[in-house]
């Protein structure tokens, strides 16, 4: 599943059926939920508290993954996995903090980037989604990780050309009818090209999730002071 601009889309598939997979929207992460097993999703679900260190090592070693997998010299793929924010700067959020109140709100964290703060909404979201039922099914993912694990090497941007064949291409041979989503996803959510590579790559690593051949970046997977996993699923 991953954010768009009016809400979620996700790409549903029974297990190891890729070719029935199909699309859903919703303005609301907990409406996907019914019946599904297993939904990675894009967001950063466990957090560093106050006292811990800034940095979440899943995002480190998600970093380290594109960067050891980057066999055509791709610029700038470590700044593909930005940090999370901790729970201090979303304890701020909620107080009404904006973008730049946040930059000395948490004393020795460094200041979020800007793309972080947009979808900090969507984190708050999850966040409340995983306080309200500990038990849902939600797992955090990243595409990027998830396409590098299928192509056995890290992709050019997806926003170029050649990236978007590339991930297209890796979609289609795990039996994905790619072009048919795409269409259902303009008509039904105004979502981008991007938005639905991602959330068809995060169906595939949900497949592995429920069918047990995922790994996690840590292995095992740390758990925040909330309990929450804090790991990226792949």
């Amino acid at each position: 599943m991953d954010g768009c601009p009016a809400g979620w889309i996700a790409i549903m598939m029974p297990p190891g059926d890729p070719g029935a997979a199909s699309l859903r929207f919703a303005a609301t992460c907990d409406a996907l939920l019914p019946g599904v097993a297993a939904m990675a999703i894009d967001i950063p679900i466990g957090l560093q508290s106050a006292g811990e260190a800034p940095r979440r090592r899943a995002d480190v070693l998600a970093r380290d993954y594109l960067s050891g997998r980057n066999l055509d010299g791709v610029a700038g793929v470590a700044s593909r996995v930005f940090p999370a924010p901790t729970r201090p700067h979303l304890d701020a959020l909620r107080s009404g903090a904006g973008y730049h109140d946040l930059a000395g709100a948490v004393p020795g964290v460094p200041k979020l980037s800007k793309q972080c703060y947009e979808i900090c909404p969507k984190i708050r979201e999850i966040d409340d989604l995983c306080a309200a039922r500990p038990a849902a099914p939600v797992y955090e993912a990243h595409p990027e990780v998830s396409f590098a694990f299928l192509a056995g090497r890290t992709l050019r941007r997806k926003k170029s050309a050649a990236g978007a064949l590339q991930r297209i291409g890796l979609l289609e041979a795990q039996g994905l009818r790619f072009a048919g989503l795409a269409e259902e996803a303009g008509a039904l959510a105004g979502a981008g090209l991007d938005d639905v590579l991602d959330a068809c790559v995060l169906a595939l690593t949900a497949d592995r999730i429920f069918g047990g051949g995922a790994f996690t970046l840590p292995d095992p997977p740390e758990r925040d002071p909330e309990g929450r996993r804090r790991a990226i699923f792949c």
